[in-house]
């Protein structure tokens, strides 16, 4: 039920160019993607928190949360 508010935050942030506020709502997301067993949608997570500005790893992020909605 987090996931709508959060890929919102990080799509904010990323359209803001705030690389500091997306990693820091990224880092809450791995914590939840660990605690529920969503290995896909943390594989994207960890890559778009290790590079937010690389277009495929956002893509990869929309594709998995698309993948959950």
């Amino acid at each position: 039920s987090e996931l709508p508010r959060q890929r919102s935050a990080i799509r904010q942030a990323l359209a803001a160019g705030d690389a500091a506020a997306a990693r820091a709502t990224l880092h809450q997301l791995k914590a939840s993607c660990a605690f529920v067993g969503a290995a896909r949608l943390l594989e994207a997570v960890c890559a778009l928190h290790a590079t937010p500005a690389d277009s495929a790893a956002r893509a990869a992020f929309e594709r998995e949360c698309d993948a959950l909605a």
